[in-house]
């Protein structure tokens, strides 16, 4: 973006901040259930137990789960909070120190980019690996989502 070259493909752009919140919430919620079903010590009395940070840590919650991430996952779901905390829902975050964020090909802090069409498939093949291991024997320590 800085060289007059865009990653956006501008493309339903009106929804692109909605449908980036909703693959969030959706990772979000395969890691809880993932953490879940390792340790069912989280849900106590029928309520869930407090999440590290705000609940919306992603990486956090995929060391809690014990998930292997690569360079481009950590990327896209430190880009998929932003969206969950504030960018798919309101135009600026209460803190303004929460609108740069590191992101894979841009040489400076930027605004948070939502999910882009060529990344759909980095996207899927992460959420398909979380289904999965949701189902699968988890007796492996660490699980590589790459």
């Amino acid at each position: 973006m800085e060289d007059n070259e865009s990653l956006l493909e501008l493309n339903n752009l009106e929804v692109s901040g909605s449908a980036t919140l909703l693959f969030g919430l959706a990772i979000e919620n395969l890691l809880k259930a993932i953490i879940i079903s390792k340790e069912p010590k989280p849900v106590e009395n029928g309520k869930l137990r407090d999440w590290p940070g705000n609940g919306h840590e992603l990486i956090r919650l995929a060391e809690n789960a014990n998930i292997n991430l690569n360079m481009q996952q950590r990327d896209l779901l430190n880009r998929l909070v932003a969206f969950i905390e504030w960018a798919g829902r309101y135009p600026v975050p209460k803190k303004a120190t929460k609108i740069p964020l590191k992101q894979i090909n841009i040489k400076k802090h930027f605004w948070p980019l939502p999910l882009q069409p060529f990344e759909r498939k980095l996207f899927e093949q992460l959420f398909d690996f979380l289904w999965a291991f949701i189902f699968a024997d988890s007796s492996n320590e660490e699980t590589n989502a790459s």
